[in-house]
C-alpha cells in the first residue's frame, strides 16, 4: 500500500552496498561534479529549506547515492558525498558542524564546504589533496535544488512567478513530499502526455497534448481534455465512490492544463487560459533508487496579507491541497507500478510531446555508455529513441531521435 511520506529525510535508508561510487578522490578538488551522470544533467528539487536548520547536518539518498546536506552557522547550505575519504562513514549519521566545517562521526575528520580534508580528529597534518564529491546546489522559493552536472547550468531557473504576473510577497510555496515505489522516469515524462489525464484521473472522454515550443532545454506542452465529465454531478459523486477515489473529487484534472519541461527533471503546471495563482506549480521526481522517488511538489496559493486569518486560510488550503495532490498521484501508481512498456512501442500520433521529451531525456544524459539494453533510468533504442555514439571521447552521447 502506498504511504504519503512527509517531514525529514533522515528516514531514508542508507545503503553501504553503494559507497563504493562515492569513493573520495585524491588529487586536485574540483568545484563541483556530477552527483549521477546515468541521470539527465538538470536541475532536481532535493530537499526543503527548512529540512536543514544553521548547524545541522542531514542524510539524503538522491539519485541512487548517499549524500549530506549541511549548514553553515551563517546560514550558507552546502551538499556533499556522505561517504568519508578515510574509512568509508556515513557522515550524515552522527556527523556535526563543528567551526563551519562537517565532522565525521567516525573519527573526527573534518571537510570544508569545497570537500577538502582541513582537519583530523587530533593535532596531527592532514593529507593534502584529499577531498569528497561537492554537488551544485541553489535555494528559491523554500526549495533546494541540485544541478545534476560538472558544468554550468545551461538552463534558465524556471520564473513561475513571471509567468503569473505576480511577486513572492503575493504567494505563499506550499511543499508537500512523498515517496513512490516506482522508477521516477515513468512519472516524469507523464507531464508531457495529455492523452493520459482524462484516462487515469478520470474525467473525460480522451486527450491530446498540443506542442507550443521545443528547445533542447524545455518543451511547453498544452494538454487539451476533450469530452469532459460533468464533475459536480450526483452520478459522477457515485461514481468516484464506487471506484474508492471520493478524494478525487477535490483536486479533479479537469481543465486543459500547459506544462513547462526544464531539462526533462523540472516542471512548471498551470491552468491553461486561467493564469490564477491556485492551481499552479513547480515539480521534480527525484530518485531515490532505480525503482523509487520523492515527489516534491511546490504548489501556489495566494497570500491574504491578513494577520492570523492569513496562517489559518494556508494552512487549511495545505492540507487540502496535499489532500488532493497525493490522490491525483495514487491514480497514477495504480497504473505505473504494473507497467511493462514492450520494446519499440508503435507510438501514435498523440504522442508526439511524449516522444519529444523522451528525445530530451536521453539527449541530457552524460554517460558515455551506450543508451540501449533494458533501463528505467533512460528510453533509448528499446523506446524507439535512437541513440548514435560520437567519435571523439569528449563527445557525449547525443539523441539522434525518432518514432520508430
Amino acid at each position: 500500500m502506498l504511504q504519503a511520506e512527509r517531514g525529514s529525510y533522515c528516514s531514508v535508508p542508507q545503503r553501504s552496498d553503494h559507497y563504493c561510487t562515492e569513493a573520495a578522490v585524491v588529487g586536485t578538488a574540483q568545484k563541483f561534479v556530477a552527483l549521477n551522470p546515468a541521470y539527465p544533467r538538470s536541475w532536481w528539487i532535493v530537499a526543503w529549506s527548512s529540512d536543514v536548520e544553521p548547524g545541522q547536518v542531514i542524510p539524503a539518498r538522491l539519485l541512487e547515492r548517499d549524500v549530506v546536506l549541511w549548514r553553515e552557522s551563517d546560514g550558507r547550505l552546502h551538499c556533499m558525498s556522505a561517504v568519508c575519504a578515510h574509512l568509508g562513514a556515513n557522515l550524515g549519521v552522527g556527523g556535526e558542524v563543528v567551526d563551519n566545517r562537517i565532522q565525521c562521526p567516525f573519527h573526527g575528520w573534518r571537510y570544508d564546504d569545497e570537500g577538502r580534508l582541513t582537519a583530523l580528529g587530533g593535532p596531527g597534518k592532514p593529507r593534502s589533496g584529499v577531498c569528497l564529491p561537492t554537488y551544485q546546489i541553489i535555494e528559491r522559493h523554500g526549495g533546494v535544488f541540485l544541478w545534476n552536472g560538472a558544468d554550468e547550468p545551461d538552463i534558465a531557473f524556471p520564473d513561475l512567478l513571471g509567468q503569473l504576473g505576480v511577486s513572492e510577497d503575493d504567494v505563499h510555496f506550499t511543499k508537500h513530499r512523498w515517496l513512490l515505489p516506482y522508477p521516477a522516469k515513468h512519472f516524469c515524462e507523464n507531464n508531457s502526455d495529455g492523452a493520459h489525464f482524462p484516462l487515469v484521473h478520470d474525467t473525460g472522454g480522451w486527450g491530446e497534448s498540443v506542442m507550443h515550443d521545443e528547445t533542447p532545454t524545455m518543451i511547453r506542452a498544452e494538454h487539451k481534455i476533450h469530452d469532459a465529465r460533468p464533475w459536480w454531478s450526483f452520478a459522477n459523486v457515485l461514481r468516484r465512490v464506487r471506484k474508492r477515489e471520493i478524494g478525487n473529487i477535490v483536486a479533479p484534472v479537469t481543465g486543459d492544463l500547459v506544462t513547462d519541461s526544464y531539462g526533462a527533471t523540472l516542471y512548471t503546471v498551470r491552468l491553461s487560459g486561467r493564469p490564477g495563482v491556485t492551481g499552479s506549480a513547480l515539480y521534480s521526481f527525484t530518485p531515490v533508487e532505480e525503482n523509487s522517488f520523492y515527489v516534491m511538489e511546490m504548489m501556489l496559493m495566494p497570500r491574504l496579507k491578513i494577520p492570523l486569518v492569513d496562517s489559518v486560510f494556508h494552512y487549511v488550503l495545505d492540507h487540502a491541497m496535499e489532500f488532493g495532490s497525493w490522490t491525483l498521484a495514487r491514480q497514477e501508481a495504480a497504473v505505473m507500478m504494473h507497467r511493462h512498456e514492450p520494446e519499440r512501442p508503435p507510438y501514435s500520433s498523440y504522442d508526439r510531446a511524449t516522444v519529444a521529451f523522451r528525445r530530451m531525456w536521453d539527449g541530457r544524459i552524460d554517460s558515455r555508455s551506450a543508451l540501449d539494453g533494458t533501463s528505467v533510468r533512460h528510453n533509448g533504442q528499446g523506446a524507439g529513441i535512437r541513440v548514435k555514439k560520437v567519435s571523439t571521447p569528449d563527445d557525449l552521447d547525443r539523441v539522434e531521435g525518432s518514432q520508430a
